[in-house]
């Protein structure tokens, strides 16, 4: 309920500046010079209403506004002062701490999978190429310790 009061301050400030100007031309006269001049000071102080109450309820919304948010923050500060001091005398976080410890211990396990999988995956892929690369070696080095040195080879076939 509080929250709303300095958007009413500056709504009222605004009705009152439309309310002034109504009162200020309420009574204006647009006929010869003379009524026109004799009007002009009813305008004046419709005017001054108009912008007097503009100001007022902007600077109380403002004054309203620091004062509410200074107090709001100086409750939460009291709060968080008592809830510190309720769980260091009172009743210590142990369930929360070790919660927290247990959550830490399975991020580092997490961690430390991961760093095995990335091992695992490299040296299996390793493997596996050495799998592949060896036999067609063997065999490359097989067929060129069979092949006849004088006789040229001929890939072409005739």
């Amino acid at each position: 309920m509080l929250s709303i009061i300095p958007g009413v301050m500056t709504g009222l400030g605004i009705l009152g500046t439309f309310i002034g100007l109504s009162f200020g031309l309420q009574n204006f006269n647009t006929g010869n010079a003379q009524e026109i001049t004799n009007s002009i000071a009813p305008l004046m102080d419709g005017i001054k209403v108009a912008f007097h109450t503009s100001i007022y309820g902007m600077v109380f919304s403002l004054i309203f506004n620091f004062v509410y948010k200074k107090t709001l923050e100086d409750a939460y500060h009291a709060v968080d002062q008592f809830l510190d001091a309720y769980h260091k005398y009172v009743l210590p976080k142990t369930e929360n701490d070790n919660l927290e410890a247990l959550l830490s211990f399975q991020e580092k396990q997490l961690q430390a999978t991961r760093e095995i999988l990335a091992e695992f995956g490299d040296e299996l892929s390793e493997k596996i190429a050495r799998a592949i690369v060896n036999p067609y070696r063997y065999q490359t080095e097989e067929t060129a310790a069979t092949a006849e040195p004088d006789q040229p080879k001929n890939h072409f076939i005739d």
